[in-house]
């Protein structure tokens, strides 16, 4: 993972949450740049934030790389939840599988 959103890479691999939850601002601050346009858009802003690593989308690559996946963006109030499934290894350390 290279390039402008390695930042958001690293934020992400680091956190140790199953969800977090970031203002498009938050995501700026930790990249350093603004994010594009087409992140805050009303006709398009979901399919940037789309779990689709495929066709350039090279943000994408950035939380699925990390482990994570978009499981909501509201454009209108500028917030994006990622989320880490749970992996069965990490639940049955916690006790949660037996």
């Amino acid at each position: 993972m290279n390039g402008k959103y390695r930042p958001l890479y690293n934020f992400l691999s680091a956190a140790e949450l199953d969800e977090v939850q970031l203002s498009f601002k938050a995501i700026e601050a930790v990249l350093g740049a603004y994010l594009p346009p087409s992140a805050r858009s009303l006709d398009h802003g979901r399919q940037w934030w789309a779990n689709n690593a495929l066709h350039g989308h090279v943000q994408a690559c950035a939380w699925l790389e990390a482990g994570y996946f978009v499981r909501d963006v509201d454009v209108e109030s500028e917030r994006v939840t990622f989320f880490r499934p749970v992996r069965r290894n990490r639940a049955a350390k916690n006790g949660r599988v037996r």
